[in-house]
């Protein structure tokens, strides 16, 4: 029971910390790089947790039938942990507000089809005005709606 609850929690935190970083995408590509910053924040501190259901996995590999379960969370984690490292680098130019440095990397992650940046970038015309009364909740309501028509990260990727 305890290693099926671990292997939900390993797979909820990769659609988290996916989803965060394709949202960090369409708020940079409508300009909007505060809230851009927010959502590679997440990200990362989703990425730190999965990490530690992960290891908690790895105890468990002497059971055979679990070890593609532990080999598929290792190769995410290996994508997703170069992505954040290479995230902390353009936050910091995100903070100069350095445009041009930002883009070709988010550009590169984005997986986003055209219509579903155009419907992400209205969104992101009311996600800038809350951020800016600081209603976070209503943000969550539209990163749900955001994230609705999105593939699953483990379903999109098997």
């Amino acid at each position: 029971m305890k290693l099926k609850l671990m292997k939900d929690e390993v797979l909820q935190e990769m659609n988290a910390v996916h989803n965060f970083i394709k949202l960090a995408i369409a708020c940079q590509k409508a300009g909007y790089l505060k809230a851009a910053q927010y959502y590679l924040a997440q990200a990362r501190e989703d990425c730190e947790h999965s990490f530690l259901y992960a290891r908690e996995l790895d105890k468990y590999d002497e059971l055979e039938e679990d070890m593609n379960i532990v080999d598929i969370t290792k190769k995410y984690f290996e994508m997703e942990f170069t992505a954040i490292d290479r995230i902390a680098a353009i936050r910091e130019e995100a903070k100069s507000e350095n445009v041009h440095g930002i883009c070709p990397f988010l550009t590169s992650l984005s997986r986003d089809h055209s219509e579903e940046a155009y419907r992400a970038k209205k969104l992101l015309q009311q996600v800038e005005i809350l951020h800016n009364t600081e209603d976070m909740k209503s943000i969550e309501d539209l990163y749900e709606e955001l994230m609705g028509n999105l593939p699953d990260y483990a379903e999109a990727d098997q």
